[in-house]
């Protein structure tokens, strides 16, 4: 899944991310730009370490 392309409609639809992590990824990377790494998605509060790890075999940063 690439994390700084994919709508909301299409994060929310990820079974580790749904409706409020996909609202909060889609406003963050709005105001800060795009994602270089998995790491970078550890400044979003709500998506704890265990998620982050479920997640990172799925991302992309292109």
């Amino acid at each position: 899944m690439a994390i700084n392309t994919s709508s909301f409609e299409l994060l929310q639809g990820h079974p580790y991310i749904g409706k409020r992590l996909a609202r909060v990824i889609v406003a963050f990377r709005q105001q800060h730009g795009p994602f270089k790494q998995a790491a970078d998605l550890r400044q979003i509060r709500i998506l704890d370490a265990t998620t982050l790890e479920k997640l990172q075999p799925y991302l992309r940063f292109e």
